[in-house]
């Protein structure tokens, strides 16, 4: 049988088949999506637009009770990608495969499952700006768009590092006490020989 599992930042193995028991961490999950772009990367004027800050953003438009389940919603791209929804709704498999990590993760960092539907509005939201601000320009109206209102504020992509750092920053600031999850975030430094 194929091998299941993928490393991930931390040097842990995240296994598919059964995520439940894989070990990972806040710095896992901030790291991939710090360096995931949304929309597949097909971003106007070629700029990275992260799934890392599309979070972070969702954390601040939610009620404060739900900011943590805002943050990490995207969490299960980590480890999947972040499939363009037309993809993925093609994708059976994918979807139920999709749902077992999403439920796994959500239950390692106590995000609710299913998600509230204030953090599905804010999504639908976010998506509706990022589709004037970021996406590739393009004619028509996107199904999941269509009688949402985009934020009156423009967006302004970061840079990975940037992203990451303010996703950390985020989910200590909501979770201040969770030091039992997070690894230490090794300093990668090169030495001239």
């Amino acid at each position: 049988m194929p091998r299941t599992d993928i490393v991930i930042a931390s040097g842990q193995y995240f296994d598919f088949l059964n995520p439940g028991a894989s070990e990972i961490f806040v710095e896992d999950i901030a790291q991939s999506l710090s360096l995931i772009c949304r929309f597949g990367g097909h971003t106007r004027d070629r700029r990275m637009y992260s799934v890392a800050q599309h979070s972070v953003l969702a954390s601040y438009l939610v009620p404060p009770m739900y900011a943590v389940d805002a943050l990490m919603h995207d969490a299960a791209e980590a480890v999947l990608g972040d499939m363009v929804k037309p993809l993925k709704n093609l994708l059976a498999d994918y979807r139920a495969l999709e749902f077992t990590v999403e439920q796994a993760l959500f239950t390692r960092f106590d995000v609710r499952f299913p998600l509230p539907d204030c953090v599905k509005h804010v999504d639908r939201v976010l998506l509706s700006t990022e589709q004037r601000d970021i996406a590739a320009r393009h004619h028509g109206e996107w199904e999941s768009t269509r009688e949402v209102e985009p934020l009156p504020d423009r967006i302004i992509p970061v840079s990975s590092d940037d992203a990451y750092e303010m996703f950390m920053a985020r989910y200590e600031e909501l979770r201040p006490d969770d030091r039992s999850r997070r690894r230490a975030t090794p300093s990668l430094r090169v030495e001239a020989a």
